[in-house]
């Protein structure tokens, strides 16, 4: 039996509930417009014209991607699922991470690459992409550092 120090369980706690709220944070717009949400996810031109099952993927993630973001946020503050569901939310973080700096990479080609400002689509508006990419890297670490660890 492994003994864990009771000292990190109250930072993680804390720290977990933290990256509930940022979650539930960028859920909330996205939730509360799905239509602007659907346009954010077009402009990245990632999902195309792709269809499942003769749905469009863009209308699927403009649905689903919000309650994946809800979900993982109460795995996180319950127990339930955690794991499972932090590592989801570390993959879709870097995933997003990555659509994110290469969406920045095609815009405003006049202004120097990490100071480029855009709305996103991640419900905060407009962002500047090195305070961005700094955001989601730790959310990345907390998220992992939180919900991946042994209880």
């Amino acid at each position: 039996m492994t003994l864990r120090p009771t000292s990190l369980r109250a930072p993680q706690t804390v720290l977990r509930i933290a990256v509930a709220g940022v979650l539930l944070y960028y859920a909330w717009p996205k939730l509360a417009d799905p239509f602007g949400f659907l346009k954010a996810i077009h402009v990245y031109g990632i999902l195309g014209d792709a269809a499942l099952f003769g749905v469009r993927l863009e209308n699927l993630a403009a649905v689903g991607i919000p309650w994946l973001e809800v979900l993982g946020a109460l795995a996180l503050v319950t127990g339930v699922l955690r794991r499972g569901a932090s590592l989801w939310l570390v993959l879709f973080l870097l995933l997003f991470t990555g659509a994110v700096a290469w969406h920045a990479a095609g815009i405003q080609p006049e202004v120097p690459y990490l100071r480029r400002s855009f709305d996103c689509g991640c419900g905060t508006g407009v962002v500047v992409l090195w305070e961005k990419l700094v955001t989601n890297l730790a959310l990345v670490v907390a998220v992992a550092w939180t919900g991946l660890r042994r209880s």
